[in-house]
């Protein structure tokens, strides 16, 4: 147990770039010509250049289906939405519904917890309950660590009433998904806790016992956001951006949010964008990504991921890989398949088995 937890105590923790206004976006490259393409496809799993970060590979390509099904259902697409709904497990947010109810009321009606609700902007719904210890204080963001939590939708409120009976940590803070949000939207981080290194392990022992008393709770809780470091086939980790100042590939600086979901999105975005417009300055069938105009269409770069992954997918994934490396590391950001930096110091996991 000490080696998992000392792994996850080692996630490491100019100008910003004019906004351009979108114009009429051209339609993406026709990919009618099946033959031609399940030939292309053939022949480069034969004879392929070989790219070899299949976890990476496939998490993209997991990515990128996500999104193009997002955009051909006419939702509004954003990376930070697409990449948090990667691997969401479906169930029935309706029997949800009275669990909650009945958390809030006993929340509301306690001594030890309070609550606050995190609305959408657009109508007004409450997406998130925040559950805070009485008093509670944010810790140093240096510290902070923020553990994630899959479950099925109709056990939410019910595993989050199980890990508030089960708590012992007095500086406790828990968000979870409303069943408003979730009859709308897939969410594959349902739970999120946020702790620290002082009371990281104690949070997590929480968590195994309920997990030891209810493991009907946690059916699907292995699926998670492929992007994240996975522990005990069950839960992430990760530490807290603390800071919202983001260097992009040119060393831009401009802010985010400072969430690690929304830094991943940013990168994947960033890394993607600066390979399809090096592909493109030799391919004049998507020359158009090179015009300034499209620079801010995420939509429209991915509509164009099928050609440019047909036709030069070794080269879309090396730099895809060169950037989100780079990026990353300027970021101080551990993305599960990137290598900028490793997760874990294999000597100092020899040395160090405990966790203060």
């Amino acid at each position: 147990m000490g080696k998992i937890l000392d792994k996850i105590k080692q996630l490491f923790g100019v100008n910003q770039r004019k906004m351009l206004q979108e114009g009429i976006a051209p339609n993406p490259v026709d990919l009618n010509q099946r033959k031609r393409l399940d030939y292309i496809q053939n022949q480069r799993n034969e004879f392929r250049d070989s790219f070899k970060n299949n976890y990476l590979e496939n998490s993209l390509s997991q990515y990128f289906e996500e999104y193009l099904k997002q955009i051909n259902e006419g939702k509004d697409t954003k990376p930070y939405n697409v990449l948090t709904s990667l691997n969401a497990v479906n169930g029935n947010p309706e029997l949800n519904r009275a669990k909650e109810q009945d958390l809030l009321y006993k929340i509301n009606n306690s001594n030890m917890y309070h609550i606050q609700e995190q609305n959408s902007f657009q109508t007004g719904e409450t997406y998130f309950y925040h559950i805070k210890s009485n008093n509670h204080r944010l810790p140093d963001k240096e510290s902070m660590r923020r553990i994630y939590l899959n479950c099925r939708d109709e056990n939410v409120a019910e595993l989050v009433d199980c890990i508030l009976k089960q708590n012992v940590n007095p500086n406790f803070y828990l968000k979870m998904v409303s069943t408003n949000y979730m009859e709308t939207n897939q969410r594959s981080e349902k739970i999120v806790t946020y702790t620290d290194d002082n009371y990281l392990n104690l949070d997590l022992q929480t968590l195994r016992n309920v997990k030891m008393q209810r493991p009907d709770l946690f059916k699907d809780s292995d699926k998670m956001n492929p992007f994240m470091q996975q522990f005990e086939n069950f839960y992430a980790v990760c530490a807290q951006v603390n800071t919202d100042d983001y260097m992009d590939l040119y060393g831009n600086r401009f802010n985010i949010p400072n969430s690690n979901n929304s830094y991943i999105a940013q990168i994947i975005s960033d890394s993607y964008r600066d390979a399809a417009q090096s592909i493109a300055k030799k391919d004049p069938n998507i020359a158009f990504l090179l015009d300034n105009q499209y620079y801010n269409s995420m939509d429209l770069f991915v509509k164009n991921y099928p050609y440019i992954n047909a036709y030069h997918h070794d080269e879309l994934m090396r730099k895809m890989e060169m950037n989100m490396n780079i990026l990353a590391h300027n970021n101080h950001i551990v993305i599960n398949g990137v290598n900028a930096k490793p997760i874990i110091n294999q000597e100092k996991q020899q040395t160090n088995e405990n966790i203060r």
